[in-house]
């Protein structure tokens, strides 16, 4: 079950990540935070839904489950990718500030991490 979770969360986040690089290709604070709010679930909202909706079923604990293993699996992934996505949002950051120095754009959105 934790293969399947962490292939599900790798799609998604690659998916968000793929959308946000073409609806804000110049933003890259706005992809990092596409590529972990876009799959970001947590226990404390998912737990109290999945007991109010199957608060009488014998099974409960097997619900809650995936849940519980998903939550841990975003915490190893994000704080393996936090770094290296905080180095590359800044290097972006001074690319595109060069190319639009040059042609005079105005100013890049979002902030570094």
């Amino acid at each position: 079950m934790v293969f399947v979770v962490v292939l599900w969360i790798l799609v998604l986040m690659s998916s968000d990540w793929f959308l946000f690089s073409l609806l804000y290709p110049r933003s890259p604070s706005l992809r990092v935070f596409a590529l972990f709010g876009g799959t970001h679930k947590t226990v404390a909202m998912g737990i109290p839904l999945i007991t109010a909706l199957y608060e009488q079923d014998e099974r409960l604990a097997l619900y809650t489950l995936p849940l519980l293993v998903w939550h841990p699996v975003q915490l190893v992934i994000g704080s393996a990718l936090a770094p290296r996505l905080n180095k590359w949002v800044e290097e972006e950051m001074k690319r595109l500030d060069g190319e639009g120095a040059g042609e005079g754009e105005g100013e890049v959105e979002g902030n570094v991490l």
